[in-house]
Order: C-alpha cells, then structure tokens, then sequence
C-alpha cells in the first residue's frame, strides 16, 4: 500500500509535464541554401588590333596641307586694280543705215594708246561663289587723209582734208562667278567656273578738220553695245600662295554686235595683297545697223594689285 501511493503520484506528475511542442505550420522552416551550381564562363574577346589602311579617310571642308588653299573662294570683299599696256587698231566703217556706205568710212580711226586703267570689285554671291563689277577704259587717236567727200554723225568732211579722230571706249560688266567644279573646293588644284554676265561698252568717236575752217564743229558720235555674255573660267592651284587664272566670255548676234574677253595671269597671295600680272584681250564690234559703226580689238601685257578682305 505504501507504494502503490507514491507510485500513483509519480504517474500523475509524469502526465502533467508538457510535451514536446509539435512544429507551428505557421513558422517556415529555416531554409538550408543549397549548393551553388557553378556557371560557365564565357571568355572576355581578345582587344582586336586596329587594321591600318592605306586609304586617308576623307574630312569635310578639311584645311589643305599647305598646297591648296581651300579658302581662295572665300572672299569677303577685294579691290584690284590693274595697269594695262594696250596696243590695237579700230576702223570706223559705213554701216546699212546710211545711203552710201563708203561715205562714211574712214580708213583708219587710230590705234589705241600705249596705256589704259581698269579695276573690279568683289562681293560674297553665296557659297564659293563671287558677284564682280568690272571696268576699264582705253583711249587713242590717228589722223588721215578723206579719199572722197566724207559724212560722219551728220558732219560732213571735203575730198582731200587732213583729218584728225579721237576715240575713248568704256567698258563695264556685272558677273556671276559660279563655281561649277569641285564643290566644294576643299582641297582641289583646279576649280572650273561658269561666267554669267551683263556687258556694257560705249566707244565715243571725235573727227576734225583742224585746218579746213569751213568746218566750225567736229563730227562726235557714241555708239552703246547692251548684251549678256557667257563664259567659263579656271582657276589652277600651284602652291597655297601661288596660282593660275584664266577667263573667257563672249556674246553675238547675227548682223548685229560682237564682244569678246579673254585674259589670262599669274598671281602671288601674300596675306590680304595679291599681286598678279598676265596677257589680256578684249574686242568688240558696235551694230552695223546704224549709219556707222566701230570695230576693232584691245590687247597687251597688264598687271596688278588686288586687296582682298576676309
């Protein structure tokens, strides 16, 4: 009996200690990482070394290497002025309006001087291209003998006279110089232009009689040629402050007036000042339509400085 009690209470003490706690489904169960799966590698590309070529990659508007001056276009404003040593015969000669055509020849109207003056001016006209307002003025004389009885502008001069003639031609024009080839210039030698014009010449005539004194006024008339003119230029690099330019420009018109230009020359830049010299002609004929009319040809050796404003 007195260890069936005891007993009991052991039992009963046993029943009362708490059991272990079943796992909360509530509580995650601590993750366990699992092992890392190594990824492959890919190898990193070797530097791949730069292939040189032989061709020189082409930069736009690039500076020339001390050859070809690409700015030779790009002018702001010039100023040139030339000298020129002249030398050309002009004959005034009977034209369709009048009733005799020999009456109003004269064998030789003169030669021109040894000396004429002449200039341009040059504007911006977009890109490489120029505006350019150019003149020049030439001046001669000679003396003959009248062949027959004469009549010049409504004068009239007597078989036999001395007579005396004076001429004065003015020239203008307004051009266009478009660059046609390469465009743009970057570094080209040669850069082709196409002239597009408007050309005015006058050529004022004055015939005396200095020693007949029947004849109180010199015959003076003027004769005007209006016209467009076309032409092409070259310009031909040789070195950054040497070059070559050459022009040409013309215009007729079946029995009516003829002109022509042309020159040629050399020019030396330094800096702002180019100095230049070269060969230039210009010929025209006035309209054989009126009662008289003009013809002949300028040329010679001419030179001279240009002012140039970027």
């Amino acid at each position: 009996m007195k260890f069936i009690i005891p007993a009991g209470l052991l039992c009963l003490l046993c029943a009362r200690l708490p059991a272990q706690a079943p796992a909360d489904p509530q509580t995650p169960a601590p993750q366990v990482p699992a092992p890392e799966t190594p990824v492959p590698q890919t190898p990193a590309p070797a530097p791949q070394t730069p292939v040189q070529t032989t061709q020189r990659q082409r930069q736009t508007n690039a500076k020339p290497d001390n050859t070809a001056p690409d700015d030779i276009d790009n002018v702001f404003l010039s100023i040139k002025g030339y000298y020129w040593l002249t030398h050309g015969h002009f004959n005034l000669l009977g034209g369709k309006g009048t009733t005799s055509p020999a009456n109003s020849t004269l064998p030789t109207l003169g030669d021109a001087n040894k000396h004429a003056y002449g200039g341009m001016v040059t504007f911006p006209a977009g890109k490489y291209n120029r505006l350019e307002v150019s003149f020049f003025q030439a001046k001669g004389s000679g003396t003959s003998t009248a062949p027959q009885n004469l009549t010049f502008y409504g004068q009239s001069f007597p078989a036999g006279d001395f007579l005396t003639s004076n001429f004065r031609i003015r020239t203008a024009k307004v051009t266009w110089n478009y660059l046609t080839w390469p465009d743009p210039p970057e570094t080209a030698r040669f850069r082709l232009k196409t002239l597009w014009e408007f050309h005015w010449s006058a050529v004022q005539t004055v015939i005396d009689a200095p020693y007949d004194f029947s004849i109180t006024s010199p015959a003076v008339g003027t004769r005007s040629i209006y016209y467009p003119t076309f032409g092409v230029g070259g310009e031909y690099v040789v070195a950054k402050h040497f070059y070559l330019d050459s022009r040409a420009s013309a215009f007729a018109w079946p029995h009516h007036a003829v002109v022509w230009d042309a020159e040629a020359n050399a020019v030396v830049r330094i800096k702002f000042l180019e100095v230049f010299g070269g060969y230039k002609a210009s010929h025209l004929k006035t309209s054989p339509q009126n009662e008289e009319y003009i013809v002949g040809t300028l040329q010679g050796g001419y030179g001279g400085l240009r002012l140039v404003f970027r």
